[in-house]
């Protein structure tokens, strides 16, 4: 960055960018106007999965580069394996070398050399972790979790639970900061009226005496969307107006990318569950929208069943718009999300636990209207996206480098 330029240039390396949904960059999709107002330009490298997508284009005045890498199969951490010698060579290329470069998955063993260099050469690089490490043990495994974290200026989790984990991953633990993940309270809030409810239900086709119990995510076996699939079946024999909205990528959605067998596998059996329950055409799948906000704000109750997570956005999102949330005690449950029992509801990952706490909301108001202030109140003290998004800006200018010469890394 030159003295005299006002902004820092953030470059994104992601293996998945709009419009392919992955939940990090997502987030940063959504931070970018923000950050903007800020002092920070978000650009982003991704990849280019089908011949149809132009090479350079905008998403949401976000500046994509998106490369000839045809990677369909490919988990976000391999696809961005797969860009960073692309990614180095454009910047030699144009000249274009950014303030700060940040990744959102951890790189191969194979990509460190290559951002080590980078660094040496004075680029500031960021990794923004957003899961839940799998567990290890042996001497082998834990010095290749040191490699691999090696030449990163600074770790971000997104919450205390994820940096108490990789503190005993890295060599140097005070290069970990705790940023979470924000939530904009201007986009989600509580309806301001009945009338405004049911405007939405009756654009979604939905009745007004409908009990909608909505999830959103990815259809997949970490999200445990089959054990809320199984546990609707208990709540729809008590509660017949009950309504199940599953908002998020499914693999028969519109536009779906390839799935592996994995998947197919899962949906498959989601869709068997479904077709054997009482009332399959009261189950309801959106595929992936852009106003969550409006399926959230036409709900009554939010469940999150999943088993491995970083720290979910939409957990925050439900709870600013003012719904009681029931989740299971996934790996990775951040104390961020405020107190089981106070500002949610924590049950086992069992079908009839889940149910049972869903009809116990559904029948008893006061409690739903108790949980639902507490989470509203918490997420407005601790988790609003100002907090978060300052953060991470005084994160950015604090590293970048003005006047720093890049043009010798190879």
């Amino acid at each position: 960055m030159n003295e005299s330029k006002a902004f820092i240039d953030l470059c994104l390396v992601a293996g998945r960018f709009s419009p392919h949904y992955a939940g990090p960059s997502e987030r940063f999709r959504r931070y970018a106007p923000a950050l903007r107002e800020l002092g920070v330009n978000l650009r982003v490298i991704t990849v280019r999965r089908s011949y149809d997508e132009l090479a350079v284009d905008q998403v949401d005045d976000i500046p994509v580069e998106r490369h000839s890498i045809l990677a369909d199969d490919d988990t976000a951490r391999t696809s961005t394996s797969r860009l960073l010698p692309s990614v180095f060579k454009s910047f030699r290329k144009t000249g274009q070398w950014p303030d700060v470069l940040q990744l959102l998955t951890p790189p191969m063993a194979g990509d460190v050399p290559l951002l080590w260099q980078a660094r040496a050469n004075g680029l500031p690089i960021i990794l923004v972790s957003t899961m839940m490490l799998d567990e290890i043990s042996g001497l082998r495994a834990r010095l290749y979790n040191a490699w691999i974290f090696s030449p990163f200026n600074l770790i971000v989790t997104s919450s205390s639970v994820m940096t108490d984990q990789l503190a005993g991953r890295v060599s140097f633990p005070k290069r970990i900061e705790t940023i979470p993940n924000g939530v904009d309270c201007r986009r989600f809030h509580p309806v301001e009226s009945a009338e405004e409810r049911a405007k939405l239900r009756q654009r979604f086709g939905f009745d007004p005496d409908d009990e909608i119990i909505i999830y959103v995510g990815s259809i997949t076996p970490r999200k445990g969307v089959d054990t809320l699939v199984t546990a609707w079946q208990e709540i729809i024999k008590q509660r017949p107006r009950a309504r199940l909205l599953l908002v998020g990528p499914h693999r028969r959605s519109k536009g779906a990318e390839p799935a592996d067998d994995a998947i197919i596998a899962f949906c498959d059996k989601m869709d068997a569950l479904i077709s054997q329950s009482t009332a399959p055409a009261r189950v309801t799948f959106t595929g992936e929208v852009r106003n969550v906000e409006d399926y959230l704000q036409a709900a009554d109750i939010f469940v999150f069943p999943s088993i491995s997570e970083g720290m979910p956005n939409v957990v925050p999102e439900a709870m600013a718009v003012g719904l009681p949330c029931v989740m299971t005690p996934f790996k990775g449950l951040p104390t961020e999300f405020g107190k089981s029992g106070r500002d949610y509801i924590l049950v086992e990952h069992q079908p009839l636990e889940i149910a049972g706490a869903v009809l116990d909301l559904c029948c008893n108001t006061a409690r739903r209207s108790n949980i639902s202030n507490n989470a509203l109140a918490w997420v407005k003290k601790n988790l609003d996206v100002k907090m978060s998004l300052y953060r991470y800006a005084q994160l950015y200018r604090r590293l970048a480098k003005p006047g720093q010469d890049r043009i010798n890394i190879v």
